[in-house]
């Protein structure tokens, strides 16, 4: 199956991505824009998440959905810490979600390059 983009090709009208796509040719989306966040919110987001895990953790087990909202809470910290290592040129570890130690070699990172959560 042929690869397109519509980056490069602006020639084609509308119809014509219509017709391609009809035909069974898949149209790469573009890439999401970088985290336009400024570091500051990121930070307490960060704070947010680090305290929600913490007290995730530490609570009554029979918690309703407990599991769950650990999981999701997880996720959306290594998101955040993603969006942060982005915006201060650190290299991110990989795809989510991350490892405990690709999340730890991450948070180290930020915090040799100066950011405080």
């Amino acid at each position: 199956m042929a690869r397109w983009t519509r980056r490069g090709s602006a020639r084609l009208a509308p119809y014509g991505w219509a017709a391609l796509e009809a035909w069974g040719v898949r149209v790469v989306p573009p890439d999401p824009p970088p985290s336009a966040l400024p570091i500051e919110r990121l930070c307490e987001s960060l704070h947010r998440l680090d305290v929600e895990i913490d007290h995730l953790r530490h609570c009554d087990r029979r918690t309703p959905a407990l599991f769950h909202r650990l999981h999701s809470a997880t996720l959306a910290y290594d998101a955040v810490l993603r969006d942060a290592c982005r915006a201060l040129g650190v290299p991110p570890p990989g795809p989510l979600p991350y490892s405990d130690v690709a999340r730890l070699e991450a948070e180290a990172g930020l915090a040799a390059a100066g950011l405080d959560w």
